[in-house]
């Protein structure tokens, strides 16, 4: 714990981050917004909040303790990396690895497409178009979430602390359990990074549009393939 925390405040005094928000010209804007947001995402997890009300009603919401190094772990770091675990060809000691981890392999494929991070790089090398800042901090925060309480890379436990050490006892937030499945968003970030790149380099390149889309979309049909 000591260690992450000097780690953290190192990189802090190295890097200077600052955080800005502007606000919008109109704030009355982003109020509707807010309410379609909010309502359908109700109406979406209705049945989850019908049984939890109900739960609640009847004395049957069971609270469930955190211990501080035996609660429910994350992915390892690694597993947002490797391949496509889910792919025809992909190497059995892959997926018996995944398959060990804790909570076995439905909790722990997590893996980013090789073609999306490719495409993000070649659209920020070649046309100096860099990832949209806040999408980045977005996969970036729920990475650093979906690792669990601990760091864990290529099944070592590092025991160095993460948000989530500490968020996992905040009510509500807490009642997330399983913290790997928050690599999700890591996953819904990573899509809308790539979709930026594709089209900032197609716009780059109208006269090869055709091609590039097909280009990628083959082999991220190919990659994805399970």
């Amino acid at each position: 714990l000591l260690v992450g925390a000097l780690l953290v405040l190192r990189a802090w005094l190295q890097l200077c981050p600052r955080v800005s928000w502007t606000p919008p010209d109109r704030p009355g804007t982003l109020v509707r917004p807010a309410i379609v947001v909010g309502v359908g995402g109700a109406i979406a997890i209705s049945p989850v909040l019908y049984a939890l009300v109900m739960r609640a009603m009847s004395h049957e919401l069971v609270s469930v303790g955190v211990p501080w190094r035996s609660s429910a772990p994350g992915v390892d770091l690694l597993s947002f990396l490797v391949p496509n675990p889910n792919h025809p060809l992909a190497p059995r000691a892959l997926v018996n690895w995944l398959s060990q981890q804790p909570g076995g392999y439905v909790e722990n494929v997590s893996s980013v497409p090789w073609v999306a991070l490719a495409t993000i790089a070649a659209a920020w090398w070649r046309f100096g178009e860099r990832p949209n800042r806040t999408w980045l901090a977005i996969g970036l925060a729920a990475a650093s979430l979906a690792v669990g309480p601990f760091l864990r890379i290529a099944g070592l436990n590092t025991l160095l602390p993460t948000p989530w050490t500490f968020l996992r006892y905040v009510p509500v937030i807490g009642e997330a359990r399983m913290p790997g499945r928050i690599s999700v968003v890591v996953a819904l970030a990573a899509g809308v990074l790539f979709a930026a790149a594709l089209a900032a380099w197609t716009r780059r390149s109208p006269a090869s549009r055709h091609r590039i889309i097909a280009v990628v979309a083959r082999d991220l049909a190919c990659e994805l393939w399970s």
